[in-house]
């Protein structure tokens, strides 16, 4: 706290000036001053005092010898920010106004003045006194002659009085600032308040119509989800009708193609046999009858093989499985041995795919062979590319031969339709591209052809790249050996969508006793290598010696741990980066077990 020690004196009296500044002024330390304290020390043998605290105070004293002088220094004071802490006043102060109307003007002008009035006479009683100023703590009388060290005294309280009150007011302004900022903000606050309150209300109104309106559909939908079960029953049933019907058919149609051989065989082998025994005596109309005869056998008979294939892929179960597509084309190539006149174009870049062997064959084969069966160009030219996507492998087989128009680009691929007429195109049966749409579409791919007439023609069918090839045990069980139940819901998941049937074990006691218990087959094993509470290197033999057949897959955030390193030196099937997908388990599942 800073002290403002400007003080005023106020009297007549030249002597009591230089008294106050006597008493007031800081303590010299005079060379006789020393003397006697050296003096003292040696008859003592003891340190001399130091001065008093008040006696090195140092004040700023002014004189004024007549009250209106003081008045008017103790305003120009204020006016210039330097106002007086402390006044000495005497009563008497001849000529004009006395001490007590003094200090009266002093509380009405600079109320915050702390005023003394030392006299020596009685001219006013403290009664009357009482009845000029009131009840004040302002003032304070001291009686001629003063005591120095009562000067002091006063001169210290009152100037830190005055400063105290001073800072006190200033710390009021300041909270009151603080507070009527403080306010502000708190009126702020209680706006955004109000206001979030409304909008809740409004809120909770809309909320209360969501529900009204939400209670509504969902009668409106259970409705409909009655009336949905209600249809998806009777489309049951007719699906069950029509694959029933739909199989009848293909037994049907395969029973009676099956039938037909037989008697094909016949025809063409008694044609055959008149050719050799007869074949003078008939001539050459009647040879020419007997040609005929075989070549509609022959073409009847490649007519019943198609329709067979094409009955046989419908009721045939597919096997997806992980197939190199460069060797499938080049083994077709090698088979359908075109004539040296066509040459025939592999692309290296062939991709590794998953499919049905015998039904990628069949595609190639067909699509290949119809390019060297309708080249009617002297220098054939065929190319087998493929473009890949994120999502596909789009093959494109290209020719350089006749062409097609492209209003029958969707004709040539329905079933026993040919652009040509069957005493033109013996051996077409037109079977063979309606069969490679069925074996694309089935795998859920697109088949399609692009070409003009006498530009050649390019066909092109895509292969999803999300076909994954099962593992060979599909349908067996495996455990599941964590302690994270979460991750074991997430796993069971996953099997049963591979065509598993999961078991799981939260710890390695579990997984003994279930592996000791389990009376079925146990294929296989997802085993965490962190079970707590559990050492894996003697769990994995304690159970391999249960299952010596059964194979485990190690589950693992760190693959190049030591302890995953010697469990791959002790023959676990594999490791299983956690986290991980669908695809990667299936891909694992499949490394395992191949």
């Amino acid at each position: 706290m800073k002290i403002n020690n400007h003080v005023l004196i106020v009297d007549d009296d030249e002597e009591i000036h230089k008294d106050f500044i006597k008493i007031l002024s800081p303590f010299r330390y005079t060379q006789l001053d020393k003397e006697l304290a050296n003096i003292e020390m040696k008859l003592f043998d003891e340190p001399p005092k130091p001065p008093s605290p008040s006696s090195t105070i140092h004040y700023q004293i002014d004189h004024a010898y007549r009250a209106e002088r003081g008045l008017e220094m103790i305003i120009a004071a204020r006016e210039n920010g330097t106002p007086y802490a402390l006044v000495f006043t005497d009563v008497r102060i001849p000529p004009g106004i006395d001490g007590v109307q003094l200090v009266r003007k002093i509380l009405e002008l600079a109320p915050d003045t702390q005023v003394v009035i030392v006299t020596a006479f009685s001219d006013y009683s403290w009664e009357e006194m009482t009845q000029f100023f009131g009840w004040t703590d302002r003032l304070l009388i001291l009686r001629k002659p003063v005591d120095p060290v009562t000067v002091k005294q006063v001169a210290v309280m009152l100037t830190r009085k005055w400063s105290s009150e001073k800072e006190l007011l200033q710390h009021q302004s300041d909270l009151e600032v603080m507070v009527e900022k403080r306010t502000a903000k708190l009126t702020a606050t209680n706006a955004l308040l109000q206001e979030e309150i409304r909008e809740r209300q409004r809120a909770e109104e809309a909320l209360k119509q969501a529900h009204t309106r939400l209670a509504e559909a969902n009668q409106e939908l259970q409705l409909a989800l009655v009336h949905r079960k209600q249809t998806e029953e009777q489309l049951r049933v007719l699906l069950e009708e029509l694959e029933g019907a739909n199989r009848e058919l293909e037994n049907f149609a395969y029973i009676v193609s099956h039938d037909l051989k037989a008697p094909l065989r016949a025809i063409s082998s008694i044609a055959s046999w008149f050719h050799e025994d007869y074949g003078e005596i008939l001539g050459k109309q009647g040879n020419g009858y007997l040609d005929d005869l075989q070549d509609q056998a022959r073409w009847m008979h490649n007519l019943v093989e198609g329709i067979l294939e094409y009955s046989r892929l419908g009721r045939a179960k597919y096997e997806l499985k992980t197939l190199d597509s460069l060797q499938i084309v080049n083994r077709v190539v090698e088979v359908l041995n075109p004539p040296e006149s066509i040459s025939i174009v592999v692309a290296e870049d062939l991709p590794t795919l998953v499919y049905d062997r015998t039904h990628l064959e069949q595609v190639f084969q067909n699509l290949i062979g119809n390019a060297i069966k309708h080249m009617n160009k002297p220098e054939g030219r065929i190319s087998i590319t493929c473009e890949v996507s994120d999502e596909w492998f789009q093959f494109n087989v290209q020719d350089n031969g006749v062409g097609i128009d492209p209003r029958h680009f969707e004709r040539i691929f329905k079933i026993f339709q040919t652009l040509k007429p069957r005493e033109v195109a013996e051996d077409s049966t037109g079977i063979g591209l309606s069969l490679v749409r069925r074996i694309v579409e089935r795998h859920e791919g697109l088949v399609w052809v692009s070409s003009l007439p006498g530009a050649g023609a390019t066909f092109s069918f895509t292969i999803s790249r999300a076909l994954r090839a099962k593992p060979i045990c599909s349908g067996n069980s495996v455990v599941v050996i964590d302690d994270n139940r979460d991750f074991c819901e997430v796993a069971e998941t996953m099997l049963k969508r591979a065509g598993f049937k999961p078991l799981h074990a939260y710890s390695g006691i579990e997984a003994l006793d279930l592996l000791a218990q389990y009376n079925g087959v146990l294929d296989l094993a997802l085993l965490d290598l962190n079970l707590p509470g559990e050492d894996i290197m003697t769990l994995y033999p304690a159970l391999k010696a249960l299952r010596p057949d059964m194979r485990f897959l190690v589950c693992t955030g760190e693959p190049q741990s030591p302890r995953a390193v010697m469990l791959r030196r002790m023959g676990v099937s594999g490791m299983l980066i956690k986290p991980f997908n669908l695809e990667e388990l299936n891909d694992a599942l499949n490394r395992a077990f191949n």
